[in-house]
């Protein structure tokens, strides 16, 4: 039966994809297309991989102080004013980024770039929980298209910076990598425009939290242990794994397309996705999910290890790691999903914003301490394999801690989404 409200919004599905733009850029395009820029930027730089993880750390870093500030700002402002006015100015602080080469001044931008990416993500999973619960029967799918918009971004940084570096080579520019930053920042601000009229039309519920009706997070502390163990572990692989690539001799052209099927993956991720996200209320969606990245994480770290003893790539040995990439962009935003999905079935709507808002920082957490984690690991091995395989471990405790997280009871309230 059709939701009371499903007419003031005809085109839910037009309307997610507008959304997950907005995901594009939070992550695709201010977090993830870093991976494909690092290589350069750390040769012309001279950064050591503590350095280089520390540029994400600092960017999950202004994401963690983003999401403590975000019931406050959701209480002021409404969340599709804030998710516009974020992805704009996100944007502009990735063109910044190709202004300066300072490493403390990069360190900065990656910050305020992570604090406004908090507001554009939550801003965007609160508009996406709001349209799913409009339309009860596409909820998992219009939920996994969000997340997934994170490929677009993705994908389109495997389109763009390749072209901008390489013309930066042509024209002997002094630092090659400066170009890309400028030309995903346009990326973002033209993404901007295409999602601003959709947001605006999603009828919002009020953002103020009903205190009368707290939720314990220690009722759910499983599966935001898990969710942090996702965070920290998942970051390792999109932040190293492209130097990893490059490290062990594969080309240029086949580290791109690697890339990009992993940003189609994630899109195709949506999809595939959806019934379990629907079905399960309580952590065994995480726990199918972090362990499948477990296992796509510690992929590429066993190739390391092999090729340097067993000299160039074989075509086996590329193929495994096409199909690392293929697991990991299938799984790893639909585990962000996963946990909206868990606020949607398991809290009452007056308290999404705080239930997201905890999975939001506790991921932040996690990212923060990921990348100089698996940064300092490297260096103190000598070797990106090693960082990968604590990466992979990380995934597997937080897979086994998710497992144990049941549903919660609403006495006498059923599921938003139940089928």
């Amino acid at each position: 039966m059709a939701h009371p409200s499903d007419a003031s919004q005809p085109q839910p599905i037009a309307t997610a994809l507008a959304l997950a733009l907005g995901a594009a850029i939070s992550l695709g395009l201010a977090r993830f297309s870093y991976a494909l820029l690092l290589p350069s930027m750390r040769e012309d730089l001279g950064w050591s991989y503590m350095i280089a993880g520390s540029m994400n750390t600092a960017n999950a870093g202004g994401y963690f102080i983003g999401a403590l500030f975000c019931p406050w700002v959701f209480k002021k402002i409404s969340a599709p004013k804030i998710f516009i006015a974020s992805a704009l100015l996100t944007s502009i602080f990735l063109g910044i980024s190709g202004a300066v080469t300072d490493t403390t001044a990069l360190f900065l931008l990656r910050l305020f770039a992570g604090i406004f990416s908090a507001f554009v993500f939550v801003g965007g999973g609160i508009l996406a929980a709001q349209l799913a619960n409009l339309h009860h029967r596409k909820s998992g799918l219009i939920l996994g298209i969000y997340y997934g918009g994170t490929g677009i971004g993705i994908v389109l940084a495997c389109l763009i910076t390749p072209i901008a570096v390489d013309w930066s080579i042509h024209q002997k520019l002094n630092h090659i990598w400066q170009l890309g930053w400028w030309a995903l920042a346009l990326t973002g601000c033209l993404l901007t425009l295409f999602l601003a009229k959709p947001s605006l039309s999603i009828e919002t519920a009020p953002s103020v939290r009903d205190s009368s009706q707290t939720t314990a997070i220690s009722s759910y502390g499983k599966i935001v242990f898990a969710y942090f163990c996702f965070g920290m572990g998942y970051i390792g692989y999109m932040t190293f794994v492209i130097a990893l690539l490059r490290q062990i001799g594969m080309s240029a052209q086949l580290i791109n397309i690697f890339y990009a099927i992993l940003g189609c993956c994630v899109m195709a991720s949506s999809r595939l996705w959806a019934r379990m996200l629907d079905v399960y209320k309580g952590g065994k969606s995480l726990f199918t999910l972090n362990g499948l990245l477990a296992i796509a994480t510690l992929i590429p770290a066993i190739i390391d290890a092999w090729h340097s003893e067993t000299g160039p790539l074989s075509p086996l040995s590329i193929g495994a790691i096409y199909f690392s990439g293929v697991i990991f962009g299938g799984c790893f935003l639909s585990a962000v999903a996963s946990t909206t999905a868990f606020v949607k079935h398991n809290l009452p709507q007056s308290q999404w914003i705080s239930g997201i808002t905890v999975f939001t920082i506790t991921f932040a957490i996690g990212q923060v301490i990921g990348p100089t984690l698996t940064g300092w690991i490297s260096d103190h091995f000598g070797s990106l394999s090693m960082g990968l395989t604590l990466s992979s471990c990380i995934l597997i405790v937080g897979s086994a801690v998710a497992y144990q997280q049941q549903p919660l009871a609403q006495k006498g309230k059923p599921h938003p989404t139940s089928l």
